[in-house]
């Protein structure tokens, strides 16, 4: 037995409301992070349309706007992957919109359309002041998300699924005004994440890349205090005074207090830490694998123990080479941007000792490479560190 219209669609809203219209609202304002919780609401409300589709007592564009969000419902339980998040969001975003159309008959049908419509006018003149302002945000945020390749695995494929919400909520063209606010309102929160996590990445790479260049300054400092070393201090400290150093903390110290008895090369060194000390000090002397103990270096004896090392560490190096250029053509994910430009640098020097390695026989000069691979690798080892 059907019940009239006007008696049975306020027991369906009040059904509907007590079924699937708590928790919807934040569904909406707050971006999904738990796909299983969002896909238990799916289910809950598929399962309320249907019976309430059954009753027949649902106008011709109610029913119709129901049987879409079904549909819809459907296709959302069906996904899987990236898409299924948006595509449940979307699902209930669409949900409650139904209940608020069969609120609003509801009360029509009671004889409140008029106050109805008088509190869903001022919704709407709310919703269109904030439009706006949603829109532009939401385009500048696209525009700069989209021209952004400097992302790499998990971080890009987050950033990925913004960029296909933003472009979504711009797109509800044929939605009303609140229900886009409440769109843009959703996408623009999860666009905070990708920013917040961007500005991060982009200020620990601004403090790498200044360390790098204070090192390089403080290098060019040491070596032409070093070659003055023996003038006067007054000619000294004039180094001190040149405007590529001005922004140098150790050169201020200097200038603040220095001794004009001790050389300022000298004096620069006791300021530095010991792992800027070390790299202010490459290994000078070379060892001559060649010389036997006690000949000075005058007399060289050349073993197949040492050819065997040298074609044994070759092969060793090639096959390191291999694996670095693997890792750098498919990185894992986890993988920084820092740590791909470090592979990148360690690869590009290996291929430049195997080339001096493969133009020369002197085993004198291979040796002296493998020594050189030393050096780096502990260079490695302390930036990694």
């Amino acid at each position: 037995m059907q019940l009239p219209r006007a008696m049975a669609l306020p027991c369906l809203v009040a059904w509907a409301l007590a079924s699937g219209r708590t928790g919807v609202s934040a569904a909406v304002l707050e971006p999904i992070h738990a796909p299983t919780a969002a896909r238990l609401k799916v289910q809950k409300l598929h399962g309320n349309l249907e019976k309430v589709l059954n009753t027949g007592a649902l106008s011709a564009a109610l029913a119709k706007e129901a049987e879409h969000v079904q549909e819809e419902a459907d296709k959302a339980l069906a996904s899987q992957g990236v898409n299924e998040t948006q595509a449940l969001k979307d699902t209930l975003e669409d949900y409650h919109a139904l209940l608020v159309h069969l609120s609003q008959r509801e009360v029509s049908l009671r004889g409140g359309g008029s106050s109805v419509s008088a509190a869903a006018s001022a919704r709407e003149a709310r919703a269109a002041k904030l439009l706006p302002k949603l829109q532009a945000n939401a385009e500048k945020i696209l525009r700069d998300l989209s021209d952004d390749h400097s992302t790499t695995g998990q971080e890009d494929a987050v950033r990925v699924a913004v960029v296909k919400s933003l472009q979504a909520a711009l797109a509800t063209s044929d939605k009303g005004v609140t229900e886009k606010v409440l769109a843009l309102h959703g996408a623009l929160v999860g666009a905070q994440g990708v920013l917040k996590s961007r500005t991060v990445r982009l200020a620990g790479e601004e403090a790498e890349l200044k360390q790098g260049l204070e090192e390089q300054q403080l290098w060019l400092l040491y070596k032409m205090l070093l070659q003055r070393k023996t003038l006067p201090m007054e000619t000294q400290v004039a180094m001190l005074h040149r405007p590529q150093f001005e922004n140098c903390s150790y050169t201020k110290n200097l200038l603040n207090s220095h001794d004009n008895s001790t050389a300022l090369v000298w004096q620069l060194e006791a300021l530095l830490p010991k792992s800027l000390a070390l790299k202010l000090h490459p290994a000078s002397h070379k060892k001559d694998h060649l010389a036997p103990g006690g000949s000075d270096g005058t007399v060289h004896v050349v073993s197949s123990r040492m050819k065997n090392a040298v074609r044994d560490m070759t092969m060793v190096l090639k096959s390191a080479r291999d694996k670095l250029e693997h890792f750098e053509q498919h990185p894992t994910n986890g993988t920084t941007p820092q740590q791909l430009a470090q592979g990148k640098t360690i690869l590009g020097n290996l291929d430049h000792i195997l080339v001096d390695l493969g133009k020369t026989n002197d085993l004198s000069k291979q040796l002296g490479t493998m020594d050189e691979v030393e050096r780096q690798l502990q260079g490695w080892m302390a930036a990694a560190k």
